[in-house]
């Protein structure tokens, strides 16, 4: 296996710790959806609103840097992040 699939291989596995987070998070919004009124939220309910957003957030990073480097290892050009989302 080469270096650039080993490191595939490991944000592969960092994704999936990730998703679980985000997943655990996205389970306690469904409790407070749908939102009718942000104003009548509680502190608990906006912490569980914050932490989704964070959650996502930070998962998008690394998902969109392993996308890409799925797209080289497969020699697909990358210059534009829309042909990786196509090969995607």
């Amino acid at each position: 296996m080469t270096e650039h699939l080993r490191l595939i291989a490991r944000q592969l596995d960092h994704l999936q710790r990730m998703r679980g987070y985000l997943a655990y998070s996205a389970e306690r919004c469904q409790a407070i959806f749908p939102v009718t009124n942000g104003q009548s939220l509680g502190f608990e309910q906006h912490e569980i609103l914050a932490a989704f957003r964070v959650r996502f957030n930070e998962f998008q990073e690394p998902l969109g840097k392993t996308m890409r480097a799925v797209a080289i290892e497969e020699e697909i050009s990358v210059e534009r992040f829309g042909s990786v989302l196509a090969f995607m």
